[in-house]
């Protein structure tokens, strides 16, 4: 994660590095510039579709940084952060292209 110390203007926020890693768990770390930290904050276990019901997986990742955002630009913890980008990329998966069905309600943790 030598990626998550590359320069950047704030220096008083910590960058935060999510590697999503399809139906595997994903990992998210926090660097803190102030105190020269990298922090493993953990590794979160998708919400795992049926192998028959996915249809298109191209607007995953895009799902999961929509949700995961979402969540994080409302400063909720990041475990709700994940919670919300994989419950995303494991509703799109199951449509073609990148169509959210309008009967959908966010489940929170």
């Amino acid at each position: 994660m030598a990626f998550a110390k590359l320069p950047k203007r704030n220096l008083n926020k910590k960058r935060v590095v999510v590697i999503t890693c399809g139906p595997f768990p994903a990992h998210i770390a926090e660097y803190d510039f102030i105190k020269e930290q990298l922090t493993f904050t953990g590794s979160f276990v998708p919400e795992l579709v049926d192998e028959s019901l996915i249809v298109d997986t191209n607007a995953a990742g895009d799902a999961f940084a929509g949700g995961f955002l979402s969540k994080y630009v409302r400063k909720q913890p990041l475990p709700q952060c994940m919670h919300a980008g994989h419950w995303a990329a494991s509703l799109i998966i199951q449509v073609r292209g990148c169509k959210i069905p309008e009967d959908i309600i966010y489940d929170e943790m």
